[in-house]
């Protein structure tokens, strides 16, 4: 059960890693513009543009399933699970050996996924703060 836990919140954090993307604006020739995921090609002209996020009053009030996948990730007790993958490994049976390595390698994952999470939330933190100081200067 708690092997399962562990490997769904694993994957929960790694969406939420790999969901952000670059957006690139081009601009061909003939002057027609297009928005791709991959740099513009030496044809063209243009860049990566900033994503505005939603204004403030227009996202949904409260928490969201996201917020507690990611409030439940972080709270994960890493020492106890490592303290327990080690137990496992130092037992004679080799069932129980083999469970304690594969907790080891999630214990693992899960430290990586955490440590991408805290960043990307981090990020995440910036840019609002960015686009709030856009917005107070276009609103003057």
């Amino acid at each position: 059960m708690r092997l399962g836990l562990i490997v769904s919140m694993i994957a929960m954090a790694v969406l939420v890693a790999t969901a952000q993307a670059e957006i690139y604006k081009c601009v061909d020739a003939h002057g027609g513009v297009g928005f791709s995921d991959k740099p513009c090609n030496s044809l063209e002209s243009g860049g990566a543009v900033s994503v505005r996020a939603p204004l403030a009053n227009s996202a949904p009030q409260g928490r969201n399933q996201h917020d507690e996948a990611t409030d439940q990730l972080l709270s994960i007790d890493v020492p106890a699970l490592e303290r327990e993958a080690q137990r496992d490994m130092d037992s004679s049976d080799v069932d129980t050996k083999k469970r304690g390595r594969e907790l080891a390698v999630l214990v693992r994952q899960q430290k990586l996924a955490a440590e991408a999470l805290r960043a990307a939330k981090a990020e995440q933190a910036a840019t609002a703060q960015k686009y709030q100081q856009a917005i107070d200067r276009f609103s003057r």
